[in-house]
């Protein structure tokens, strides 16, 4: 999770797969606020998650790409913060997360940006489940030109599953879950 806050969802990823019979491996999570990072790494700690399993980094995840570097993950779960501002300056195309989509998230709406850090950062099998605000399917300009390569150029997006108003603590507007797959194969397939 790379805005994995507290570490909750993660935590409780782990706990349904386990619960399912899945093999778990490691828990990485990145967090930029200092405080929540620590907490994030205390509440792995209360879930008898054993320190040497989890990597929790307290970093700015759309800033550096190094603490994910070389990275592929099989499962990633994320609840973005909404709307924050990040620097979308033209060094970003450079970027290779960033660089493919033939436009940058807008400088007010990083929504998006934290999208492409996760699909750059999923195994050939990877899949993905991130909860953003529903605007996020409908905004134009840059947004529109980078859903279109998601779907187009990547064949990413598996499933869109919009959710009530409501129904997230903090969140009163009306959120979707976008789930990912990297092993759709092309769109002709």
């Amino acid at each position: 999770d790379p805005t994995c806050g507290s570490g909750s969802l993660l935590i409780k990823v782990a706990e349904y797969l386990q619960a399912k019979g899945g093999i778990v491996g490691d828990l990485y999570g990145q967090e930029l606020n200092s405080l929540t990072h620590r907490l994030a790494k205390m509440n792995m700690c209360l879930h008898n998650v054993n320190i040497d399993n989890f990597h929790i980094d307290n970093v700015d995840t759309l800033s550096v790409n190094n603490n994910s570097a070389g990275r592929k993950f099989d499962i990633t779960v994320a609840n973005p913060p909404y709307a924050v501002e990040w620097d979308n300056g033209e060094y970003r195309l450079a970027d290779s997360r960033f660089s493919g989509y033939g436009a940058l998230a807008p400088r007010s709406n990083a929504d998006l940006a934290f999208v492409q850090h996760i699909i750059h950062h999923m195994s050939d099998n990877g899949h993905a489940a991130i909860l953003l605000p529903l605007g996020v399917l409908f905004r134009g300009n840059a947004e529109q030109t980078i859903r279109q390569a998601m779907i187009d150029t990547y064949n990413i997006i598996d499933a869109i599953v919009v959710l009530p108003s409501n129904c997230f603590y903090g969140a009163s507007i009306p959120v979707c879950c976008m789930v990912l797959r990297k092993d759709r194969g092309t769109k002709n397939d």
